[in-house]
């Protein structure tokens, strides 16, 4: 079957659509005559914006929507027609409503459209707000985050600009630096039995994957790292340790900024340490995570989480059973995020229990982090993070208590696509009953990091 359309341009040209219609089986046609009519009512819109004829444009997508309000993309041309023709109000409306019929990325260009707009109009803040939504998104992230970089008020944004999604990833990190205190009684590295103090430098070589991919209405994210932390100084090389680690998780988020998210996953460790001058397995931990997310808009959202843990230690040579810290853990909490201005804040409140087999090791952690980071200038940000803990050992031989601290700060310098450096400083300070438990620990680093795609 063909249909023709005849329309007449301004200068006296004429100009025929012409289009081929495949009938299916009788249950499919009433499917492929709305499509058909879509695609005829874009194509005949889109001759009149080339043409630079607004009104024939506006006049065609209007009387399709009438009958069709769910075709995202004619709305989408319809705001663009709007915008050409100075229509900035009318615009931002139909851009919206384009972003409401849409999901993934294609919403997303729909909703920096209606971020442009906005701008336009005056509504600035209201427009870094979706910016901020847009640049979750791996295709519109650079063009997003550009513009809220250098958007002026009531000024158009720099053109949108589609990265090609980044299936698989690959990166590495160099690390160096100082730790002041190697061996701790407190962090699990080891059972020890005195308060230690052993300092050196450290270098730490790091690689890591990644894999993403869309999966039932949401992501699907693999990845791994694998990390070889190297202590030069002699009598801390026994700690000299091998971690690698894989994850797996399925995130979905709310349709149109607002409402509930979900987020399902898994993490697998395994650490080797360099005990007896060979490397010998420590520990391996496996997690089981389950995310909930109340989204208050496309920047501001709450994170409610529920880990389940699995951890067995290596018992070495002479350790007591009372030191077995093998067994399960659940640590609930919640957490906010949010934006204010250039910045990224959040912070939260958890509580975190280990039924440890050895009664020394069974513990209840309750702690509040926080981290902020800020972007600076010439592609510098800061980042500030924190923690503060109260941990309790109830069946502890010693009655043991903790109260510990955890601080640190950063500064990471993007100078060319794929490749920054970062220098970075954490104090850890453990106050404790137990004296072989109290101690402070001071680490310096230094890392350059390269993405190699």
């Amino acid at each position: 079957m063909f249909i023709f359309f005849k329309t007449k341009h301004p200068r006296g040209k004429v100009v025929v659509f012409c289009f081929a219609l495949l009938w299916g089986v009788s249950s499919n046609a009433s499917a492929i005559d709305n499509e058909t009519n879509r695609e005829i009512a874009r194509t005949i819109s889109q001759f009149y914006l080339e043409q630079k004829n607004f009104e024939e444009a506006e006049n065609t997508l209007i009387s399709h929507l009438k009958e069709d309000p769910k075709d995202h993309r004619a709305w989408n041309l319809l705001g663009l027609s709007y915008s050409r023709d100075g229509q900035t109000r009318r615009a931002a409306s139909a851009f919206y409503r384009a972003s409401r019929r849409s999901q993934g990325t294609i919403r997303a260009v729909y909703l920096y459209n209606y971020a442009n707009m906005l701008n336009q109009i005056g509504k600035g803040k209201q427009a870094k707000k979706i910016l901020n939504f847009v640049n979750r998104y791996d295709e519109t992230e650079e063009s997003a985050n550009h513009a809220l970089e250098v958007m002026k008020p009531r000024q158009p944004l720099p053109d949108l600009k589609m990265t090609p999604p980044a299936v698989w990833s690959l990166s590495s990190t160099l690390t160096t630096g100082y730790d002041s205190n190697v061996l701790l009684i407190s962090d699990s590295s080891s059972p020890a039995t005195a308060a230690s103090s052993m300092a050196s430098p450290v270098f730490i070589p790091a690689i890591r994957f990644g894999y993403e991919k869309p999966w039932l209405g949401g992501s699907f994210v693999a990845g791994g790292n694998s990390s070889f932390s190297y202590y030069s100084n002699v009598t801390t090389q026994s700690f000299n340790t091998w971690y690698t680690g894989l994850t797996s998780s399925w995130k979905k988020l709310p349709e149109f900024g607002k409402g509930w998210g979900i987020q399902v996953g898994d993490t697998f460790s395994l650490t080797f340490l360099n005990s007896n001058s060979t490397f010998n397995w420590f520990s391996w931990v496996n997690s089981v995570d389950f995310q909930t997310f109340y989204y208050f808009s496309e920047t501001s959202y709450l994170t409610f989480s529920s880990p389940i843990k699995y951890q067995s230690f290596n018992l070495s040579e002479g350790t007591i059973a009372e030191n077995d810290r093998t067994g399960f853990g659940v640590k609930p909490g919640v957490a906010f995020q949010s934006v204010l201005g250039k910045s990224i804040y959040s912070f939260g409140i958890h509580y975190d229990i280990v039924f440890a087999s050895g009664k020394n090791f069974k513990s209840n952690t309750i702690e509040v982090p926080f981290w902020i980071n800020l972007p600076i200038f010439w592609n510098l940000s800061w980042r500030l993070d924190g923690t503060f803990s109260s941990i309790d050992y109830p069946t502890n031989t010693s009655n043991r208590r903790d109260l510990r601290f955890y601080a640190g700060t950063s500064l990471t310098k993007r100078w060319f696509e794929g490749f920054s450096t970062t220098v970075d400083y954490h104090l850890t300070r453990n106050n404790s009953n137990l004296t072989t438990a109290d101690f402070t620990k001071h680490v310096g680093t230094v890392a350059v990091s390269y993405e190699f795609f």
